[in-house]
């Protein structure tokens, strides 16, 4: 989502107008797909800081749950699936309760 943002500044679109753009550019939509090495479909729930970004937008989310199914829908519905951290926010997090 960080890329869509900077293609939108860079497009010279101003940060109330983003929301629209990206709107107008991904039809509202964003599919997340996470191919494994025997080219099977991974779990591609976005992560917790991709899940922000997609619901301040008010994004549509096309993606792979843990147990394969197809989830359609926006990630702040109630049976929307839980967005995990990665290993680089964990780590993060973890310095920041250390400090």
């Amino acid at each position: 989502m960080d890329e869509w943002t900077t293609r939108a500044r860079r497009h010279g679109v101003a940060s109330h107008a983003t929301a629209a753009w990206l709107h107008r550019k991904t039809g509202g939509t964003v599919t997340v797909v996470r191919p494994r090495s025997d080219g099977s479909l991974g779990c591609s729930v976005p992560c917790v800081r991709c899940r922000e970004v997609i619901v301040r937008y008010r994004l549509r989310v096309r993606c792979i749950t843990e147990d394969g199914a197809l989830f359609e829908g926006y990630l702040d519905d109630i049976d929307a699936p839980e967005s995990k951290l990665t290993t680089g926010q964990k780590r993060t997090m973890k310095q920041h309760r250390t400090a």
